[in-house]
């Protein structure tokens, strides 16, 4: 895609009638492959792709510096391949699209018809261009993956392998776009904002686009393409390919516990604004103090639970304050170091870990050596960037709730460091959780920022050396961020509303289970619980529970409302008895991974792992008899090999 940035006339141009057609491209053979320079010799603009044959595929590959181009006609956006692999309208098979948790496009799918083809960024949208407007939650992607399957036996895997920071995920059914159903990657290269003028609730508002100029500051754009055999075209053996691929980056190995991993996210203190006087003062509410923490995790533990995950959130005064984490600064009245550490020594004997969670690139207020706008990232206009806050059920984003700032890559990886020493020397027991670091990735358009593509490899670099002192948990975690966690948790359970998804399939949790622990979103979060509870049980996730130990006696005015549902007194009985039934599953497919996940036609989710060991669930009304087995409604049963 082509911008005169001067005019704003955008066009599009493909290889073949702008390029081949006019003599414009030219081959050169290498050892392992070919290096084939595509000059559009209308358009003044060419630039070079290598394919090098690798073992199980081959890696197309560009470079930015072998882009040349001119003044009126810069590159934006460009497709590789778009059409390889491409299978014709009557060929029965899925594209694979990595939307949340993961979700299946049938070929000629009637549904996509009349719709968009499917497009989203991979890592989700860059926050630094935050849309105008939201009118459904979006689950983002965090695997850079896409997958072509067809019923004859054959199939393709394709990974972007580098800038998946600015890459795309595509999925076309046929008749959306052609006869063919597709799966491709395209890669921004510069980008565009839109700029509002105005209030855009009003009818006279404006908007202005503003393009990127100047050199392209991203380096190199490449997807692995993986040939498939009719053994490798099922969704699990496509994510044992993956997690093949995620296996040989880690540097840790398998981090799988021994003991049936239970992960606790508890809140240990937020902000409660009161009227004094009538001046609104914002004071701090204690939650959940040491003691508490202490004597939660005693009581579960008498009634067998072991493997506590606990993540303390709002456990210092700068995450209370909306500051960066830089060192360890307990709240005074939730407990001291000593204290914390203590805790932290009990449940790492018991198979546990205590993770101290950390604000190292979302903040509000500056302080601890962060300046709240000069070390703020800025957006193509020069501007600040800064992340909107959507009311429930808001269509717009608030215009009165504060919005956070988001931190300079080379300060948050500083502050990640500085954060993990001080960690590993004051509680040594613990580890830290990277929430917004690993799971939001921006690009700094300032003078002296990173690109989002060397934002993510100074990440991907600093998370990995940071790993080498304490051991890491991640909240939804990207790609780059995987390779170095112990543990990941608050994985999305479903794919976005997009209408010609035709089923979402817990992709990612099939390629992760294996490799670390991983967790659910909080179970007492959702409209069903039985039915979380059983969602963990068909993909092989642990289960999550959002905790407070002391409950405020109204969440109005606190900045921590999504612990409205969080009492642990409420929820403790609950607890004990789905950790018991989950153990049993986990203790029962221990260091295996799932080798067939199926939604039969009477909806029963069967579940295989490489042990032999099967689950049946049931999240219907009414029981479901299969043989001689019969499952009751909303539950489940688990078959030994003999049994199956």
């Amino acid at each position: 895609t082509l911008v005169n940035p001067q005019t704003g006339v955008i066009s599009t141009k493909n290889s073949y009638t702008s390029a081949l057609k006019k003599d414009g491209v030219s081959v050169i053979v290498l050892d392992d492959g070919i290096r084939v320079q595509y000059t559009f010799v209308k358009e003044n603009v060419e630039f070079a792709i290598e394919y090098r044959l690798l073992e199980d595929g081959f890696l197309a590959s560009l470079s930015t510096d072998s882009i040349i181009e001119t003044d009126d006609n810069l590159i934006y956006n460009i497709k590789i391949l778009p059409m390889f692999g491409a299978q014709y309208f009557g060929t029965d098979g899925f594209i694979l699209v990595p939307d949340g948790c993961g979700a299946v496009m049938e070929f000629d799918n009637m549904s996509a018809q009349g719709a968009e083809p499917y497009r989203r960024h991979i890592y989700d949208n860059d926050p630094v261009i935050p849309a105008e407007s939201q009118n459904s939650f979006q689950e983002t992607l965090s695997l850079p993956v896409l997958g072509m399957s067809t019923a004859s036996g054959g199939g393709l895997m394709l990974i972007a392998d580098e800038g998946a920071a600015d890459a795309y995920a595509n999925g076309s059914c046929s008749r959306q776009i052609s006869g063919y159903n597709m799966a491709w990657f395209d890669f921004d290269v510069r980008l565009s904002q839109n700029s509002v003028i105005g209030d855009i609730r009003s009818w006279n508002y404006k908007k202005v686009v503003n393009y990127e100029e100047g050199d392209i500051a991203s380096k190199t754009m490449s997807v692995r393409y993986l040939l498939l055999n009719q053994e490798q075209v099922s969704l699990t053996a496509m994510a044992d390919v993956l997690r093949q691929y995620i296996r040989n980056e880690r540097q840790k190995g398998n981090t799988v516990s021994e003991k049936a991993p239970l992960f606790l996210n508890v809140l240990c203190g937020t902000k409660v604004e009161k009227s004094v006087l009538g001046i609104p003062v914002k004071t701090t509410q204690v939650c959940t103090t040491v003691e508490d923490a202490g004597a939660l995790t005693e009581q579960l533990q008498q009634q067998g639970i072991s493997g506590i995950q606990m993540s303390l959130q709002q456990w210092s005064k700068s995450l209370l304050n909306g500051k960066i984490t830089t060192n360890i600064d307990p709240i005074s009245v939730c407990g001291k170091v000593d204290q914390w550490e203590k805790l932290a020594a009990v449940l790492r004997k018991d198979g546990g870990t205590l993770y101290m969670a950390s604000a190292l690139n979302f903040y509000t207020n500056g302080g601890n050596g962060i300046s709240k706008n000069k070390d703020a990232i800025r957006d193509i206009n020069g501007a600040f960037a800064e992340l909107p806050r959507y009311p429930r059920d808001v269509y717009y984003p608030s215009t009165s709730d504060v919005t956070d700032r988001i931190l300079n890559a080379f300060d948050a990886v500083d502050s990640l460091s500085s954060f993990s020493t001080a960690l590993n020397k004051s509680i040594p027991s613990a580890g830290m959780e990277l929430s917004d670091l690993c799971s939001v990735l921006g690009g700094d358009y300032g003078t002296e920022g990173l690109c989002r593509q060397n934002t993510e490899i100074l990440f991907r670099t600093q998370v990995s050396k940071a790993a080498e002192k304490v051991s890491m948990l991640g909240k939804a975690s990207n790609l780059y961020a995987l390779y170095d966690l112990d543990a990941v948790y608050c994985l999305a359970e479903s794919a976005s509303e997009y209408q010609g998804i035709t089923v979402s399939v817990p992709f990612l949790q099939l390629t992760l289970r294996g490799i670390m622990n991983i967790g659910s979103r909080p179970i007492n979060d959702a409209g069903s619980v039985q039915q979380a509870f059983l969602c963990c049980i068909a993909t092989g996730m642990s289960p999550t529970y959002r905790l407070v130990y002391n409950m405020p006696d109204s969440w109005k005015g606190t900045e921590s409302s999504d612990y409205y549902a969080a009492d642990y007194k409420l929820w403790q009985e609950t607890i004990v008895q789905q950790y018991r039934d989950y153990a049993d599953v986990y203790n029962a497919t221990r260091g295996a991974v799932i080798t067939d996940y199926v939604i039969e036609d009477n909806g029963i989710l069967r579940t295989v792992y490489s042990n032999g060991v099967t689950t049946l669930v049931n999240m219907g009304s009414k029981a479901i008899t299969i043989g001689n087995v019969t499952v009751e409604a909303m539950d489940f049963i688990l078959l030994t090999g003999e049994e199956e």
